[in-house]
């Protein structure tokens, strides 16, 4: 059963009351995530209290005349803000968008497993889009297949460009407590013992009775490097590694769901207004 509406009485004071004056401000996650904490300094924001008595709501409004102009993203990320001065023009009012059971308020996003990334861009209206989170790739080199990125959802290119990898061969005999070594750069190395000439190559002494050893590059060189590639080096790392532009086009659909913050449908439909590929 809710409360009662009153109005123009004296009346005991209200137990179910927040401690902390600005906990409209705060994001619902902490109702739940900080419970204990909301428990004590925002029991009725949270609704973790039930009222003796409710008053009427005011007017949801916007205080400001010009809410358009801060743009859809200022909803999320001046929130508190944007809650006081342009609650209708955010949608914060009573008006979500509805998206396969879930309910989002203007300005907030969300991801659809690996399929999309979604902006709820009106809570009245219950518009909201949708762009792929993948890329689709057209005209992959023959030398490129597409393989699951352990880091992402997404499947990204990986090439084989016939990269080369030189080995050299040096005879330079020495000796090091009568025992038989391989000399590189000044350096006594014994039978099979190997090492790292900085990142120019990886070295081991094949023969020490003759100080025979072998040496191959550490990175790889690539003859035919195709023009919509670069080598690029990153910081820290020895070897270049090829960077390419490829062709990929991204789609974005729009579409309408809204209820409610009563939980009433006003409608809840699923149109995919346009299918667009950028």
């Amino acid at each position: 059963m809710s409360p009662p509406v009153l109005s123009g009485a004296t009346l005991p004071p209200d137990p179910c009351q927040d401690k902390v004056s600005n906990c409209a401000n705060y994001p619902d996650d902490v109702c739940t995530n900080y419970q204990s904490w909301a428990q004590v300094n925002c029991p009725k924001r949270c609704g973790l209290c039930t009222p003796l008595r409710t008053t009427a709501p005011p007017a949801c409004d916007d205080v400001l005349t010009d809410c358009t102009s801060f743009g859809i993203t200022s909803c999320q990320t001046y929130r508190p803000y944007m809650l006081k001065n342009c609650a209708r023009y955010c949608g914060f009012c009573d008006g979500n968008c509805a998206y396969k059971g879930m309910t989002y308020s203007t300005g907030q996003k969300w991801t659809d497993g690996c399929d999309y990334e979604c902006v709820c861009e009106n809570g009245n209206t219950g518009k909201y889009r949708c762009y792929n989170r993948c890329p689709l790739y057209h005209n992959l080199p023959a030398e490129c297949t597409l393989v699951k990125d352990p880091d992402s959802c997404c499947l990204q290119p990986q090439c084989n460009f016939d990269q080369k990898v030189s080995t050299t061969q040096g005879v330079n005999k020495g000796s090091k407590n009568g025992v038989d070594t391989c000399v590189y750069a000044g350096k006594n190395y014994y039978q099979d013992q190997q090492w790292q000439d900085g990142c120019s190559s990886q070295c081991i002494c094949v023969d020490a009775s003759t100080g025979r050893h072998e040496c191959h590059d550490l990175c790889p060189t690539y003859p035919q490097l195709p023009s919509y590639c670069q080598l690029e080096r990153k910081p820290g790392q020895c070897c270049a590694t090829p960077i390419c532009e490829f062709q990929n086009q991204q789609g974005t659909f729009t579409g309408l769901g809204s209820v409610t913050s009563n939980g009433v449908g006003k409608f809840i439909k699923f149109v995919r207004e346009l299918h667009q590929w950028l």
